[in-house]
């Protein structure tokens, strides 16, 4: 609307709409209308004095970005992407990229581990101790559908000040499909619903994905077109890894660039990955086709049980287990401590379809 002259944007109106039935939502919930603004109000709303502050890590994560990282099971995720909770969490510079900028603080960190046991934090960081209080652990969850999740890291963000990053490790322990609607849904709409919410607060999601039987990201390729960081690790030989910008939409200069990574681990077992160089177009690995067993794609806790139960699974479900037969599987096998998404999950790697 135009008066005298000048042009009045209408404040930001919330609406309620029916949940989409992707989310499995019973509630109503808040959107964004979209908002019409010129130029110069779009950025008023930076809190960024120059486009370098929003450095993450490096020139690879921005804040506010919604990123994906993701390799082949057993290379090496969970050691890179603490490493990078870490370093955001101390405001310091990392170790995994070139990094020159000091203009880096700390901030909250809450990390969602789903995959990982006591055990497997002891192996990555010894007896190194570890002593911010910004970085939070959050372990042993289940969550029913994505909506659950979300609820909690709305919980979590609230009356938390400054900026906020939230790992999710990984993807398949809230998500049991991965078809369009879904990931364009948790990209564009719950993330994106977040960070506006949260604003003027910068909320960076960085989301651990595995692969596919093709070597590239599990799910839906909407993934690619929705996120806006996607990074590619992959194992080179037994001390040397490979990071592969696959998509930086903040940086265009760094997409397609590969990084060589040496593994690291100090005197008191503290293991890392630190920069060594830039690789050549040339050199760049696109993973072999003799990887082992441990390097497969896994789901959770899926890869600790024995194919020859995963077929018993399969073969009970395909007898005629409806309904609650999920449940009834998880139960069948206690020795797992498996959930119903997880069985789904599971049955779904063996070519179940639901």
């Amino acid at each position: 609307m135009i008066y005298a002259g000048v042009k009045i944007v209408p404040p930001l109106i919330k609406k309620k709409v029916s949940p989409s039935p992707n989310q499995d939502n019973d509630d109503e919930e808040e959107v964004l209308v979209p908002q019409e603004q010129t130029i110069d109000e779009i950025r008023n709303e930076s809190t960024l004095d120059s486009y370098a502050d929003g450095q993450l890590v490096g020139k690879i994560l921005f804040k506010g970005d919604r990123a994906i990282i993701f390799s082949q099971f057993g290379i090496g995720k969970t050691v890179l992407t603490l490493e990078m909770a870490l370093d955001i969490a101390y405001g310091r510079v990392s170790k995994i990229v070139p990094d020159n900028d000091s203009n880096h603080s700390h901030q909250t960190v809450f990390y969602y581990d789903g995959e990982n046991d006591a055990e497997d934090y002891t192996n990555i960081f010894g007896s190194h101790a570890i002593g911010t209080k910004n970085l939070h652990i959050i372990r042993k969850f289940y969550f029913r559908d994505v909506k659950e999740w979300l609820k909690d890291v709305r919980e979590k963000l609230k009356g938390v000040r400054g900026d906020v990053t939230v790992i999710l490790d990984n993807i398949s322990c809230i998500l049991s499909t991965f078809n369009a609607n879904i990931i364009r849904e948790l990209f564009l709409r719950d993330f994106t619903k977040i960070q506006s919410d949260f604003a003027p607060s910068k909320v960076t999601f960085i989301v651990v994905a595995h692969t596919n039987k093709e070597k590239e990201l599990m799910g839906s390729n909407n993934q690619n077109n929705f996120a806006t960081s996607i990074l590619k690790l992959s194992k080179r030989d037994n001390d040397y890894l490979q990071l592969e910008i696959v998509k930086n939409r903040k940086y265009g200069d760094m997409q397609g660039k590969s990084f060589l990574l040496a593994k690291r681990e100090t005197d008191d077992g503290f293991k890392y990955d630190e920069f060594v160089r830039e690789l050549d177009s040339s050199e760049v690995s696109h993973n072999s086709d003799d990887e082992s067993e441990s390097e497969k794609p896994c789901t959770c806790k899926a890869d600790k049980i024995p194919d020859g139960v995963k077929q018993e699974m399969k073969d009970w479900y395909q007898k005629g287990v409806d309904g609650h037969g999920l449940g009834a599987i998880a139960k069948k096998y206690p020795e797992y401590d498996l959930k119903p998404m997880e069985v789904k999950r599971i049955l779904e790697s063996m070519g179940v379809e639901f």
